[in-house]
């Protein structure tokens, strides 16, 4: 950024990353006599512009930013020619909006598709009850002509799928990701489309974490050299400081079992 100011345009371009306001990205016009301290900051994205939107909103921006072709295609495939009552990318968009609206179980997704016809319509499934065409099968008569006949139609149903229909599909899904990692990929092509516009994106790392609590005592067995729960381990927190009457340095060490998840 150093290096634009100084340029002879005198225009400069760089990245700022406000803890509370997301990331942006500054750009300043060439200075002129009118204005020399205008200064246009597009920002790339803002957390509390994000936070203030709806829900469904927000499935919009997850929705149309996700790079979900190669699993949808995947998918398709492996469908191929049968029932097609629910389409493949409105399953996954559907999976999509049990994430951004937080639902704790399927069963809670789809009660609410049912009662939210804005965001079924969103996911890409039908609005009103679909009946399927009646199939036509081939009948030939004890005089030996051949007729069509139609077979009952069958009743009209939602364009909610049912549970079975969900856990079956997010089972496909579990298993293009073991075989070709194409979840995984989605967050690596995302990774890559940030890191073309922050170019130092990922340099400098931090992380926090919060103990989680265990009921190991974390005796090791000599036989398996293991604990009760592998998972745990001997966690420390150490506090110094000073006496103010003696003025005599103390130490005090917390120990105890737990798991670390990190953020």
């Amino acid at each position: 950024r150093g290096a634009a100011e100084n340029s002879p345009q005198g225009a400069c371009q760089g990245v700022s990353k406000g803890g509370d306001h997301g990331i942006r990205v500054l750009s300043r016009h060439p200075l002129t006599e009118e204005d020399p301290e205008a200064a246009i900051e597009p920002r790339l994205f803002s957390w509390e512009e994000v936070e203030a939107r709806s829900d469904l909103e927000r499935f919009y921006l997850v929705r149309d930013h996700l790079p979900e072709g190669r699993l949808v295609q995947y998918l398709e495939v492996m469908r191929g020619r049968g029932r097609d009552d629910y389409p493949v990318r409105g399953m996954c968009n559907g999976v999509l909006a049990g994430v951004v609206f937080q639902h704790p179980s399927p069963e809670s997704l789809l009660r609410e598709l049912r009662g939210n016809p804005a965001l079924l319509e969103a996911c890409g499934f039908e609005v009103l009850p679909v009946q399927r065409k009646p199939a036509l099968r081939v009948v030939k008569g004890e005089d030996g002509t051949v007729r069509g006949e139609r077979e009952a139609a069958e009743e009209a149903h939602w364009g909610v799928p049912e549970a079975w229909n969900l856990s079956r599909f997010l089972g496909n899904v579990i298993e293009r990701e073991a075989c070709l990692g194409l979840v995984s990929g989605m967050m690596v092509e995302l990774r890559e489309s940030l890191m073309a516009v922050l170019p130092d994106f990922g340099q400098h790392l931090g992380f926090e974490g919060k103990a989680i609590d265990r009921h190991s005592t974390g005796q090791v067995d000599r036989a398996s050299g293991q604990s009760s729960d592998p998972d745990a381990d001997w966690g420390k927190h150490e506090t110094r400081g000073v006496d103010g009457r003696t003025g005599k340095p103390w130490t005090k060490i917390k120990s105890w079992v737990s798991a670390t998840g990190c953020t």
